[in-house]
């Protein structure tokens, strides 16, 4: 089976409250924007971006996902994974990963603490990942088939 590479973002800095809409409608602060820009500006420099991009529905994560793509001029969807939210289910997440079918070799996942290093510690398997920065990036090299994902890079806001 063929590798995939597979970044994993956290979104960036959001309002602490939305009073009518939620956890789930916080939206980016300009802090926020500006450091996620900021970050895809550096992955743009990689030699691999994504070919497709995935998202938590939630407001913040796909801001953040809307950002790196018009940074990056990526032209196609960009698609809500509803198990990326902040309680997901990062094992089912790993499943689909592991059986994505799709024909990209890169793909960017963005979501929220703590799922997303639950998500990179099930990946990684016996090496650990301490957890995300608001808007850090991690990508990782996934042999299909074959237990552990090896770390490519990181992007530190």
């Amino acid at each position: 089976m063929r590798a995939l590479t597979v970044m994993l973002m956290r979104h960036g800095h959001a309002v602490d409250d939305a009073p009518t809409l939620g956890d789930e409608g916080r939206w980016l602060t300009e802090k926020g924007r500006e450091r996620t820009r900021d970050v895809a500006r550096r992955l743009s420099g990689w030699k691999r971006t994504p070919e497709v991009i995935f998202t938590s529905p939630l407001v913040r994560a796909v801001q953040t996902a809307e950002i790196v793509a018009a940074v990056l001029e990526h032209r196609g969807a960009i698609s809500a994974l509803a198990d990326l939210v902040v309680d997901g289910r990062p094992r089912a997440v790993s499943q689909w990963i592991h059986g994505y079918e799709g024909a990209a070799s890169t793909m960017l996942l963005v979501g929220h603490e703590p799922s997303l290093s639950v998500l990179a510690n099930i990946l990684l398997g016996e090496h650990r990942w301490e957890g995300f920065k608001k808007s850090q990036l991690l990508a990782l090299a996934i042999e299909r088939g074959t237990p552990g994902a090896k770390v490519v890079d990181t992007i530190d806001p």
